[in-house]
């Protein structure tokens, strides 16, 4: 029983395009992991703010009610 397996030989160089196109693509795979990594980053740092803002209460500085200024005189 003979089987047909198509001859493999030798596959064609790839042109100047697809080599470009190849090493823009290995090129800009850590670029995009790099800006993941950093909107991450981004995240979890306004994350943890807003939890220490709602914890400690350090958002009085944006409230527009003024200062005590201590014992007034009559």
């Amino acid at each position: 029983m003979t089987t047909t397996t198509p001859s493999r030989g030798r596959r064609r160089a790839p042109s100047r395009m697809e080599r470009a196109a190849g090493k823009a693509a290995a090129l800009q795979r850590p670029r995009v992991v790099l800006a993941l990594l950093l909107l991450l980053a981004l995240v979890c740092v306004m994350l943890l703010d807003g939890c220490l803002r709602a914890e400690v209460g350090g958002d009085q500085t944006r409230t527009h009610s003024p200062r005590p200024s201590g014992p007034r005189g009559s």
